[in-house]
């Protein structure tokens, strides 16, 4: 966080990241700590920092996307900060400004969800999109987008290695028979393909997910969904009479509570030429009337979860919608708890969602006269971050729309009593539909291509791990020779700016192998460390052997130098309006030089410096904003502007050691 302005702290669930980042907060030094969280966590952050004695003002996510943010300038947290993962919302626009000039450290166990991106637009809230240059990546940016990782991520990413176990998707609970059996569904499938929805694909893709993700998780649901699309059609009806269109706010609005799901509004362009077609709204009454009639009836899926809960395992029932949250709720008998953010319960009996998810921490008592409810049936408001350790087991009534999801529900109770965690299955009708799983698994392997995923290999803690094995012995700098079982060459780098006294600015390890081959890959390089450790050392290299070594590893020393240099001169990726901006900071310069204005002229060239540079997102808004802003505004700002990076004036590559594994055994 010195170095770069700010770090993501990617550590499992559970791992406990909020003390983690409080005892970042207690080095950091005086001051208080702005804390963004989720609403339920706000009281969980003020309590653990005050028994810390730490002073914080704790904001939630819902005020930061109505600008109301802590004042201050000193150290802010974001925790589950993957809410911060799309660019374009007015959450990440008033947050990303908010934190211009000021360090951040994000926390999140899912810092990818549907694309490699999504990390990109975290690290971007606090660390410039050059900051990796001397590693040899010009762009942050650039390099997620095109998806891949690097090895040098693990300057800006703590986490340790993941367990494969459980990594997969939940197994189905078996189904129980049952009268109406899922025939219900059945039943629907044709009216609901019947809907005719838009006449633009994009549009009636969104809509016909909507509809059958509601069918997929309850006769509630589904009502509620089709009432929500009757109010849509009748809005488009009206809209067309005026000679007007729905446009993407209203869909929107629609989606509702999968809005932070889905990610089919990149299908839909900003403002689509065709809306709902007001001509299905008889069909759309019929079915909701259908279904509406069928309320108050069971069905097979409710049955399964009732046998499944009859075991008496405490445990925790997620579903992606209030309605079926609620409806659930009704047909589990006593000793259930319900909670959907905005409402809650304990069987017949509301409570406010923080009574009811206290209930369940593992300090819970119960008062005189009163019996703590076994089960918990609640939406996705209970996977973060939340102490519910009385409970023992996870239920997915629905999937959500991401294998992150998956992860924060199970790592609610996953570390107590271990019982795996199940799902009950939807009528095979919808999962055939919405592909579901088939996705899940897709997005299941995505982090793991930047060592974040479940099974993945170690990122940054495989450095602290190897230097905890070597011990505190004697260190020489220079070369040595051990015997080892894989023959090659571990050679240490390190970047420095030869026109700038200083410690390095990246520094690294590449293992060459028999055949020549370079390789940087983290778990390669700490099993070969490792075997370093545990070998004999042999008798020092010979003058000739560590000039073939040299010889051998020039070529790889040259293009890693290449790319770094590369990475130092490349032009970076400019704000919008930074070319407007260096114009006119340039005629500035220029009549402070005539005005012999030196005070003056250093502002304006620690600006262009700035704006010349990679920028976090809150400092291309800044530049943008400049770029437009009255001389006496942008006069104004140059003493206020952040300190730019310091560059690279001449970069040059140094070797910091030389192992050579010899043949033989260790």
């Amino acid at each position: 966080m010195r170095r770069f302005g700010g770090a993501l702290l990617a550590e499992p669930v559970g791992s406990g990241k909020t003390w983690i980042a409080l005892a970042v907060a207690r080095a950091w030094g005086a001051g208080v700590v702005s804390v963004l969280a989720p609403a339920p966590l706000q009281a969980h952050w003020r309590r653990t920092a005050r028994a810390l004695g730490i002073a914080v003002a704790v904001r939630s996510h819902a005020a930061a996307s109505r600008g109301t943010l802590p004042a201050g300038e000193g150290l802010a947290i974001v925790d589950e900060a993957h809410h911060y993962r799309h660019a374009a919302t007015r959450r990440y626009d008033h947050v990303a400004r908010w934190l211009v000039g000021r360090p951040v450290l994000l926390l999140s166990a899912t810092p990818v969800v549907n694309r490699l991106a999504d990390l990109a637009a975290l690290l971007a809230l606090g660390v410039r999109d050059d900051a990796l240059a001397p590693f040899g990546v010009p762009s942050l940016a650039r390099l997620l987008a095109a998806g891949e990782g690097h090895p040098s991520l693990g300057a800006l990413v703590i986490a340790r290695p993941r367990a494969s176990a459980g990594a997969g998707l939940p197994a189905a609970v078996p189904g129980v028979a049952h009268a109406d059996g899922t025939a219900g569904v059945r039943g629907l499938a044709a009216g609901l393909d019947a809907l005719r929805l838009s006449s633009d694909a994009s549009t009636a893709a969104l809509l016909r997910r909507v509809l059958w993700q509601a069918a997929a998780s309850s006769p509630a649901a589904l009502a509620e969904t089709l009432g929500r699309y009757e109010r849509l059609l009748r809005q488009a009806r009206d809209a067309a009479a005026a000679g007007r269109a729905v446009g993407r706010r209203a869909l929107r609005a629609f989606a509702g509570e999968l809005d932070d799901q889905l990610v089919l509004w990149e299908l839909l362009p900003d403002a689509p030429g065709e809306g709902p077609d007001p001509g299905d709204l008889d069909a759309v009454r019929r079915l909701r009337a259908e279904v509406t009639a069928r309320l108050h009836q069971d069905d097979a899926r409710a049955a399964t979860l009732r046998a499944l809960l009859a075991d008496g395992t405490p445990s925790v029932v997620f579903s992606t919608r209030t309605a079926t949250v609620r409806w659930l709720a009704g047909r589990l008998g006593r000793g259930v708890a319900w909670c959907t953010g905005s409402a809650a319960g304990i069987g017949a009996g509301r409570a406010s969602p923080r009574q009811v998810l206290e209930a369940f921490r593992a300090s819970a008592v119960a008062p005189p006269g009163i019996t703590l409810p076994v089960h918990l049936v609640t939406t996705d408001v209970a996977a973060e971050g939340l102490d519910l350790r009385r409970l023992a087991r996870v239920v997915h009534y629905d999937l959500p729309w991401t294998h992150a999801r998956l992860e924060q529900r199970g790592g609610r109770v996953a570390a107590v009593r271990g019982a795996p965690p199940v799902r009950i299955a939807a009528d095979p009708a919808c999962e055939a539909r919405l592909g579901a799983l088939a996705l899940l698994e897709r997005k299941r392997t995505l982090p793991g291509r930047v060592e974040l995923g479940p099974g993945s290999g170690r990122l940054w803690l495989w450095r602290e791990a190897v230097a905890l094995r070597a011990g505190t012995g004697e260190r020489t700098v220079g070369a040595a020779a051990v015997r080892g079982r894989v023959p090659g060459l571990l050679a240490g780098w390190a970047v420095v700016d030869a026109g700038r006294p200083g410690g390095p600015l990246a520094s690294g390890l590449v293992w060459l192998d028999a055949a020549g081959r370079a390789h940087d890959a983290p778990d390669l390089l700490a099993a070969r460390l490792d075997e370093v450790l545990l070998a004999a050392t042999d008798q020092v290299p010979s003058a000739a052997e560590v000039q073939a070594a040299l010889a051998r590893l020039a070529p790889v020393l040259r293009a890693h130098l290449r790319d770094v240099t590369r990475g130092a001169w490349a032009v970076p990726r400019h704000a919008p309006g930074a070319a407007r901006l260096l114009r006119r900071l340039d005629a500035c310069a220029r009549a402070a030089a005539r005005a012999r204005d030196a005070a003056r002229l250093a502002l304006v060239e620690r600006a262009i410096r700035l704006t010349g540079g990679g920028h976090t997102a809150g400092e291309a808004r800044l530049v943008a904003a400049l770029a437009a802003a009255s001389d006496a505004e942008l006069t104004g700002r140059l003493p206020r502007l952040p300190e730019p990076s310091p560059g690279v004036a001449l970069p040059a590559l140094r070797l910091t050691g030389l192992v050579l594994v010899r043949a033989g055994a260790g």
